[in-house]
């Protein structure tokens, strides 16, 4: 064999395994980007359903402040309504019992029935009970 055929054959295998060397880092740094990639990818996954997990909370928050608010206004509503409607009938109630202090036990609760049964008589939208 001759030097120059010598010459172009390590040539050759120099070529070859600088091409080698080349593919084996062109596909590291693909097989890097593409684990990279995944990584982040599954990052903002995990980003997105905290922030959509942290926003229904919020949304779930907020609607049970609004029932909330709501049965407190109902609440306080009621409360107005009963006081409204019973302060004529605890006004009669108290005048009764102070008109006739040497009343019994059972005497005052037979007049204070009398009383609110006479008054459910005359306010036909309430019904009031002792």
């Amino acid at each position: 064999m001759n030097s120059t055929q010598f010459l172009t054959k390590r040539w050759r295998n120099v070529l070859l395994l600088f091409i080698v060397f080349l593919l084996i880092v062109f596909i590291q740094d693909l097989v890097r980007e593409v684990y990279i990639f995944n990584q982040e990818t599954n990052m903002i996954r995990d980003e997105l359903n905290r922030d959509i997990r942290n926003e229904v909370q919020a949304n779930v928050e907020s609607i049970v402040d609004g029932i909330n608010s709501t049965i407190n206004k109902i609440d306080q509503d009621l409360i107005d309504h009963t006081e409204e409607n019973l302060s004529g009938l605890i006004f009669a109630a108290s005048s009764m019992v102070k008109m006739n202090p040497s009343y019994t036990d059972a005497e005052i609760k037979s007049s204070l029935k009398e009383l609110t049964h006479e008054y459910s008589i005359v306010d036909e939208i309430h019904n009031y009970y002792v």
